[in-house]
């Protein structure tokens, strides 16, 4: 009849966008999306270029990804979505405003329920649950006009939470509880989602971190700090914009202590710092970065920092240099100067292996600014001051230390601040947050690339097998 039977546009021999199928009569009676030659969805696309009746969407394989309705290019009605084993992984319904309505479930790939979640007029209500993939709760709470309400409990993978929302703000106590020991890990109180009152944060062991108190917001009064036993170390007292605290001498061979005040005026914080030496230094605060990545790194080639023949690539730090290389070793055969490497890296995944002997210390530190412990720990108590840990914040889940004298190794990824460290072979920091700079580091400067350094100044040490991946 020489009447149009198919129409549709093509790149680079593929068929690419919507093409149509046309009756005898001329009228669309079917339609197929592709994208790169591959079909991604099938049904009708009408004359003024909307998609209308059932719609199937596909995976680039071809596994069906979604079917349901439209009218005029909205959803409307059921929508079943699956995962690309066939399994569905999301079914509810579309209102005629294009927003979801009603009873909602997600599932997993094994077909166990995910979540379930209701709504109206496109915003939550009622109750929501999330589950794990063996049916334990993860979640689980109330909505009202989309805003959270009343008691809710939450699980992010490292840690449980509990409280209550009040018009979709934490509202009176809360508490927080390791995932792994159940131990408290943090309580304090809310006023319209504003610290308020008393807190207290704990180490993974239980023991008391930090303690103060909030007046909206911002820290006012003494704030406590203990190490890992339990022993108080300083107390930081904040009045009227204004914060001092003083910390014993550790290094120096005196009885006097550091002196820090300092006082915030028009957004900054400034002040002066008197060393156990009489030394009087000032300084300024800044806001530290919050280094947060909007996606995964994609990563690199590997990079051998250490050669095994001489110290290319790498700066000893101060005067009492001792670092040599022997059989394809960097030693310090006694205690003198940190060592850095001369290139700088912003995230990355490093392996380094160290031999140390009876009793002694040394350290990695990341960027030049976060210090994984290296240390003659084994028997130990898993602590940020022991080998694996992230000294002076984060605790190994436990002490995989061997015998002094023998080789062992560290397997780390930094991402931003968050870090997981592996040694001899098992994960002992698992994507935790490093809150800020620890003692020894190069500069304060978080945002900005830094080096792979290795303490020298507390103990004979070896290092060897040193390679690095950094993100593109």
């Amino acid at each position: 009849s020489g009447k149009k039977k198919t129409s549709g546009t093509f790149k680079e021999g593929l068929p690419e966008g919507f093409t149509r199928k046309f009756n005898e009569e001329g009228e669309i009676i079917g339609s197929e999306l592709f994208k790169d030659g591959y079909k991604i969805g099938e049904g009708i696309y009408d004359a003024q270029g909307y998609k209308q009746g059932k719609w199937k969407e596909f995976y680039f394989t071809g596994e069906l990804k979604a079917e349901g309705e439209y009218i005029n290019d909205k959803k409307i009605g059921e929508w079943i979505y699956y995962h690309q084993n066939g399994k569905i992984e999301q079914r509810g319904k579309f209102g005629k405003d294009n927003k979801p309505t009603g009873d909602w479930k997600w599932y997993y790939e094994s077909g166990n329920v995910l979540r379930t979640e209701s709504f109206l007029r496109g915003l939550p209500e009622g109750e929501m649950v999330e589950y794990t993939d063996s049916s334990a709760i993860v979640t689980k709470g109330l909505y009202v006009d989309g805003e959270k309400e009343g008691p809710w409990v939450s699980n992010d993978g490292d840690m449980k939470y509990e409280g209550e929302f009040k018009g979709g703000a934490k509202s009176g106590k809360w508490k927080s509880y390791f995932n792994g020991n159940g131990k408290l890990a943090e309580e304090g109180t809310y006023i319209d989602g504003i610290e308020n009152g008393k807190f207290s944060y704990h180490y993974y062991n239980g023991k008391l971190k930090e303690e103060g108190d909030y007046l909206m917001g911002n820290k006012e009064g003494n704030w406590r700090k203990y190490d890992t036993e339990g022993t108080i170390y300083t107390t930081i007292i904040f009045k009227d914009n204004k914060v001092s605290f003083h910390i014993p001498a550790q290094w120096e061979v005196t009885d006097k202590e550091l002196i820090v005040e300092g006082v915030l005026k028009d957004g900054k914080l400034s002040g002066t710092m008197i060393t156990p030496r009489g030394q009087t230094l000032t300084w300024v605060g800044v806001p530290a970065p919050s280094l947060k990545r909007d996606k995964a790194p994609v990563w690199g080639k590997s990079i051998q920092l250490f050669n095994g023949k001489n110290l290319d690539g790498w700066q000893a730090l101060g005067k009492d240099n001792q670092w040599v290389v022997e059989n394809g070793i960097l030693r310090s055969p006694r205690p003198g100067s940190n060592i850095r490497s001369t290139q700088t890296f912003d995230d990355f995944k490093l392996h380094i292996e160290f031999r140390y002997p009876k009793e002694s210390n040394s350290g990695v530190y990341l960027r030049g600014r976060y210090e994984v412990q290296v240390e003659d720990s084994k028997g130990m108590e898993a602590t940020n001051i022991h080998l694996g840990g992230l000294y002076g914040f984060i605790d190994p889940l436990e002490m995989v230390a061997k015998e002094p004298g023998v080789w062992q190794s560290f397997d780390i990824t930094l991402v931003g601040r968050i870090v997981t460290v592996i040694a001899n072979g098992k994960i002992i920091i698992q994507n935790q947050i490093i809150p800020g700079i620890t003692g020894g580091a190069l500069d304060s400067r978080e945002g900005e690339p830094g080096p792979i350094m290795m303490q020298g100044d507390h103990g004979v040490i070896e290092y060897r097998n040193i390679v690095i991946t950094p993100a593109k």
